[in-house]
């Protein structure tokens, strides 16, 4: 039988799903990140800010994180030119 996929949803309540992106918490700072990997209920997030140990992405619960639209993103990017 086919296992049917299962909709993770962020803390909003909005869909997720693969390159979204997505602010998360890592410290105590805020990160923002793309979606590279769904695995269960779990989302890897690599960093837009590639340095240091967690460029290679980090794992949170889906419920962990806030998916962030394109204008957001754009003023970010164009805040940190």
């Amino acid at each position: 039988m086919a296992r049917e996929s299962s909709a993770l949803f962020d803390k909003l309540g909005r869909s997720l799903e693969l390159s979204d992106c997505v602010v998360c918490a890592r410290s105590d700072s805020l990160t923002i990140g793309t979606i590279s990997k769904i695995n269960g209920s779990y989302v890897k997030i690599v960093p837009l800010e590639k340095k240091g140990f967690w460029a290679r992405g980090m794992y949170k619960i889906s419920t962990e994180v806030i998916k962030l639209d394109s204008q957001d993103t754009t003023l970010y990017l164009l805040k940190r030119i």
